[in-house]
């Protein structure tokens, strides 16, 4: 009977607990979101006081000093845990951000290589009301990166105990980097997606049975879509947040730390080297390499080319995203008529067969774009993007922010959705998280919404062909789970 009694009590003071909790929360995360309010203030007043026409020469400092006190007071906000890093809100503004910051030191000092884009540059006449929305655009980005997602609080270990199962496994490692190598000499439309989709399996494959020297595989891995891919950069860069997100997600309380930090800045000088050594690939300087590791003892020497810095600020395709993205954000504010209200976001929607049955689809936003601006590279096939808020600048003008709360308001549900599927350590949901991840890149760079649902759609099926393929192999489970049928686990909730 005392039990009895007392049990309303205890129920009471957990329900106290809960609610002094959620309330703090709510004043932790309003707090930030004050701090982010007074950033763009501070930032939106310092630009309102410079002439128009010098604007251009205080970009660079503008879009490095916003991008970086986001970035710090987002990490503040949640610990300085890494995976936040991985966040799509949080990659997004620090992506674009960063991309802005060098592309605009990069026109401003004239160490551009694109002649066209230096004249699109010259003629902007509203970089002020531009630099604005954009700023908007990335208080928004930083606004959902504070929320709570709901993510694992507790590390896991890599499943480490499957002895009996090391030859098979070694086995499908070589099968599926075979297969990767079987792609080099494709020339099918979805090649690209198609590696996507056997790199994350080798990825899950590496890091779910905790395979020795699976790092240094991994970036072996890369190392081969390096050289394979080097005239599509993406492939093998994109490929590296999706290594780090399956390595996070079992050890979700990584911090960043000093030795962390230091680890950042060797993995940066790897970047830099794969992006320079693909460009030497590509035939930037001259020098004939004929691989990924001739073209690396060429670094040296192409980088005391005389126009060095403008090959480099393209080969890091800074100068491509701040030109097309401010070309695009000051095109629709000079001329409202030309926005698309919407139609590139409605287009994901009409995607075949329904668009097929409707007689019926809007152009996309690489198409729309393009074709404005750069109509005969357009009928050779080529195309631009524009960046994800370029995106939504083209739909909505000034209400672009609006737009970007809610459709990374899902992309960021969808990546704590991922997290959870990565852990629950099955192949199917594995391999989708890991591509939705480096589809979710593609998005933000400019592909459009309609192309990321349908890199989506692919990876769904096609990552079922990978799961019976290591079943076969006895080296995962099976059978391949429902993706919206989690582990059995109280759904998080999303707290702000």
């Amino acid at each position: 009977m005392d039990s009895v009694a007392k049990s309303p009590t205890r129920s009471t003071g957990r329900n106290s607990a809960g609610n002094i909790l959620s309330v703090r929360r709510r004043s932790t995360f309003i707090t930030y979101l004050a701090i982010g309010i007074g950033i763009f203030l501070v930032n939106g007043i310092a630009f309102s006081l410079i002439p128009e026409g010098e604007i251009r020469h205080y970009l660079a400092v503008g879009y490095l000093f916003q991008t970086g006190m986001f970035a710090f007071f987002s990490f503040a906000r949640h610990d300085f845990l890494a995976i936040r890093l991985l966040q799509p809100s949080m990659i997004t503004l620090i992506y674009v951000g960063l991309s802005c910051t060098a592309g605009a030191w990069a026109f401003d000092s004239k160490n551009v290589s694109n002649i066209l884009g230096r004249q699109y540059y010259f003629m902007w006449n509203n970089l002020g009301d531009a630099y604005i929305l954009i700023s908007l655009c990335f208080l928004a980005l930083y606004s959902l990166s504070l929320r709570n997602l709901g993510l694992p609080k507790d590390n896991l270990a890599f499943q480490n105990n499957i002895h009996d199962r090391r030859k098979s496994q070694i086995f499908l490692l070589l099968v599926l980097i075979s297969c990767l190598a079987l792609t080099i000499n494709l020339k099918i439309g979805i090649i690209s997606q198609i590696k996507t989709v056997i790199v994350a399996s080798i990825f899950y494959v590496l890091f779910k049975f905790d395979v020795k020297y699976k790092w240094v595989l991994a970036l072996l891995v890369i190392g081969i879509l390096s050289s394979t891919s080097f005239h599509s950069k993406r492939e093998a860069i994109f490929a590296l947040p999706a290594m780090f997100l399956i390595s996070l997600a079992y050890l979700p309380r990584t911090r960043i730390s000093l030795f962390n930090l230091a680890l950042g800045v060797v993995g940066f000088v790897f970047i830099v080297t794969l992006i320079l050594a693909m460009s030497i690939l590509r035939g930037y300087g001259g020098f004939g390499a004929e691989n990924i590791f001739e073209a690396i003892t060429f670094i040296p020497d192409y980088v005391e080319l005389p126009n060095s810095l403008a090959f480099i600020f393209n080969n890091f395709e800074v100068t491509y995203i701040f030109l097309h993205f401010h070309q695009c954000v000051s095109s629709i504010l000079d001329s409202p008529r030309m926005m698309a209200d919407g139609s590139t976001y409605a287009r994901m929607l009409l995607i075949w067969p329904v668009g097929d049955l409707l007689g019926y689809k809007p152009p996309s936003i690489i198409e729309q774009y393009t074709g404005a601006f750069f109509p005969y590279f357009r009928d050779e096939g080529g195309s631009f993007g524009v960046t994800s808020i370029g995106e939504a600048v083209w739909n909505f003008g000034w209400l672009a922010p609006l737009a970007l709360l809610a459709v990374y308001f899902g992309l960021d549900a969808l990546f704590a959705k991922t997290v959870h599927l990565i852990r629950e350590r099955k192949a199917w949901s594995t391999i989708v998280a890991l591509t939705i991840c480096q589809f979710s890149l593609y998005f933000s760079r400019g592909s459009g919404l309609d192309i990321f649902v349908i890199y989506v759609l692919f990876s769904v099926v096609s990552a079922y062909a990978i799961t019976l393929l290591i079943a076969i192999f006895q080296a995962g489970d099976e059978s391949p789970p429902k993706l919206w049928k989690g582990a059995a686990r109280p759904r998080p909730r999303h707290q702000w």
